[in-house]
């Protein structure tokens, strides 16, 4: 198959999967978690260093999957590190809604991602977060702040719920480790899409899994493998009925 054809089959399952759990009567929004790593299960070659992994024709897998979601969110460090615009630029389509996990709302007010965007971005803090910083943030940004507790057990349970509320019900997690780690733990994962590229970058900044006692077919059901230029593309439903895991995301 060509790239086109490729990309076609995989966007065509995940729509498949969209519809069937729009049909339900859910909390939280259907999360899509999409990623690149290296070999070894490196996201970046070093801490706070922005790393380019995926070839192009995988890149561009990455914005038809965002054009069809209604929210795409990524943790501090992400915007901190790679300041993304977290749009749709390599093919036509809707631009998702911008979310960023960040309890101390740090943020930069001149982020890419309050620029240029017709979506105004979701912005979650902690209530801990003073008042007069939340509106001085706002004021110079625009943003539409989500304050929670992120100390309670199912913070991230609760933050899905509410931006369920604002019609977001289709989510696409980019990352970081951290941010990956959080929702693999919290059981929010409903399907898979990672782009694994043939290079090793020996970093500490990775996604690991130790004590993993399932195998990759009970985590994602029925995997499906596809090749994309130099990448792999992995690919599936989430089934979390682990017995026993630990995870550990590297800072």
């Amino acid at each position: 198959m060509d790239s086109c054809t490729i990309r076609a089959k995989i966007l065509a399952e995940l729509i498949e999967q969209h519809e069937g759990c729009l049909r339900e009567d859910r909390e939280t929004p259907f999360v899509t978690l999409s990623f690149a790593q290296s070999l070894d299960a490196c996201l970046s070659a070093e801490k706070d260093q922005s790393t380019k992994i995926s070839d192009y024709e995988a890149d561009i897998l990455t914005h038809q999957i965002r054009a069809i979601h209604d929210g795409i969110l990524v943790g501090i460090n992400t915007i901190l590190v790679d300041d993304p615009q977290l749009n749709v630029r390599l093919v036509e389509g809707p631009s998702p809604t911008a979310v960023v996990l960040d309890p101390n709302l740090d943020t930069p007010t001149d982020s890419r991602i309050f620029k240029l965007r017709c979506k105004t971005p979701i912005i979650c803090c902690d209530e801990t977060v003073p008042l007069s910083k939340r509106e001085e943030f706002q004021g110079a940004t625009g943003a539409n702040l989500l304050a929670g507790s992120f100390s309670e057990p199912f913070y991230l349970y609760k933050i899905m719920s509410k931006l369920k509320n604002l019609e977001i019900k289709t989510l696409m997690v980019e990352g970081g480790g951290r941010t990956i780690h959080d929702f693999l733990q919290n059981s929010l994962v409903n399907y898979f899409v990672v782009t694994l590229s043939p290079v090793f970058l020996g970093s500490q900044r990775s996604v690991r899994y130790s004590n993993f006692r399932v195998s990759l077919s009970g985590v994602i059901d029925q995997a499906q493998y596809q090749i994309l230029g130099p990448d792999l593309i992995v690919y599936g439903r989430y089934q979390d009925h682990r017995a026993s895991s630990e995870m550990v995301a590297c800072p």
